[in-house]
């Protein structure tokens, strides 16, 4: 007599033994994705690990090359050959340059930080019809300190004076201003 508690096909044991089914399902469902990244990440020539950066960089030129005809390069040069430059879109995002040497020149957008809920914006189009403003602020860094996730940054107002001085305090995790307020300069001596 046979033995009709085995089954006999394959897909009978996988009905049979529903943890197998789901061992063998979730297995699936994680891999899949997971190749389906390397396989990206191959055909771009990156590494799995920047695939997203990469993928970020492609959607912002795709989104900001108009912006490219419209608006002037701020360039400070460092030193000869080496100079760092921006394009401020009317998007919010900005493309960086920087160029270490003559012949070694890279370009990286960086995006507009999501703005706080209930935050308004301006109209992306009205701005685009504004003429720029250059402003030239001088002063420089006294000191930065890192506590925590806060980062406290103390500078001048003004370098030739060099006691008028501000601190900001940066949240490290989302890069935005927490607080900026007067302060003394010797703070920094501390």
């Amino acid at each position: 007599m046979p033995d009709e508690s085995k089954p006999k096909k394959w897909w009978e044991a996988l009905l049979l033994y529903p943890p197998l089914l789901v061992a063998l399902g979730g297995g699936l469902a994680t891999a899949v994705p997971a190749i389906w990244q390397e396989y990206k990440a191959y055909k771009l020539g990156v590494t799995t690990a920047r695939l997203h950066s990469v993928e970020e960089q492609e959607r912002l030129w795709t989104k900001n090359v108009h912006c490219l005809a419209m608006r002037p390069v701020y360039t400070i040069t460092i030193s000869e050959g080496v100079e760092v430059g921006v394009i401020l879109c009317s998007s919010g995002d900005a493309l960086l340059k920087y160029q270490r040497a003559p012949d070694v020149v890279t370009y990286s957008w960086v995006a507009f930080p999501q703005p706080h809920r209930g935050t308004t914006l301006p109209d992306a189009k009205a701005l685009d019809l504004q003429h720029p403003v250059t402003r030239v602020v001088f002063g420089g860094t006294r000191c930065v300190m890192l506590q925590g996730q806060m980062v406290l940054w103390v500078l001048y107002r003004d370098e030739v004076s060099a006691d008028d001085c501000r601190i900001e305090y940066i949240a490290t995790v989302s890069g935005r201003l927490a607080q900026r307020r007067d302060v003394a300069c010797a703070l920094c001596d501390t």
